[in-house]
């Protein structure tokens, strides 16, 4: 009877114990759940901040602005862009060359306009000549080769033919003659195809200034369509 009543007595002081246990375990799972309800709730009641692409958010103003690529890719991407633009007219045309081209230009607001006059007057080739003006944007080197040399643009009769120094020599004229013109830039590319004696010649008649401003349409055109392509052409909806 005594071992009997002993096993009792522990059983009931295990059983006591269980439930002082279970008691306690009770009360934490319901705090553990009550904070998690209040959890979610704090969480259900937040707006919802949906994560959308910047190429679909179409809301903004329309604005074709490639300084609105990511810096990373910008170069890339004019590459590409450009590259894809002179093969439909050139298939022979060297990457090599473009890629050098969008270097020098690609932090300029008128390389588009640059752009147009290399279609013109070289279809992006950087050895074209005519016997008169050469390089990429048709230098005229019989005439301006010691102005640009003395203004350390060029160091030689020879730079006509290089990208870089070609390219300079353009901006450098194309600056003078839409200064001189700001309000009419088909008299300023008049000034820039024909030079000053000749632009102001009423009897000398020529469509570059018009032709190479319908050249710089399809540029941008070509541009906005490849970089909506690419996401990064924003326009009204």
């Amino acid at each position: 009877m005594i071992t009997l009543r002993r096993y009792t007595i522990e059983t009931e002081n295990l059983l006591k114990h269980i439930k002082k246990v279970s008691f306690f375990l009770g009360i934490i799972t319901t705090l553990i759940a009550i904070g998690i309800f209040i959890g979610v709730a704090i969480t259900s009641s937040r707006p919802a901040q949906a994560v959308v692409p910047d190429s679909v958010q179409l809301t903004q103003p329309a604005a074709y602005t490639p300084e609105k690529m990511i810096s990373m890719q910008k170069e890339d991407i004019e590459f590409k862009i450009l590259l894809a633009y002179a093969r439909l007219h050139n298939p022979r045309v060297d990457p090599v060359n473009i890629r050098q081209i969008v270097r020098v230009t690609k932090d300029l607001e008128i390389r588009f306009l640059l752009y147009a006059i290399m279609r013109k007057e070289s279809n992006f080739e950087p050895d074209a000549d005519n016997g008169l003006a050469g390089g990429l944007c048709g230098i005229n080197y019989k005439v301006n080769t010691n102005e640009l040399i003395e203004a350390g643009i060029w160091r030689t009769l020879e730079d006509v033919y290089e990208i870089e120094p070609n390219i300079k020599a353009s901006i450098f004229y194309l600056q003078r003659y839409i200064k001189k013109s700001p309000q009419d830039i088909k008299y300023a590319l008049r000034l820039y195809f024909m030079g000053d004696t000749y632009a102001r010649d009423k009897r000398r008649i020529s469509n570059y200034p018009e032709h190479t401003l319908e050249i710089l349409g399809r540029i941008r055109g070509f541009y906005e369509f490849n970089l909506l392509k690419e996401g990064l052409y924003r326009t009204s909806s």
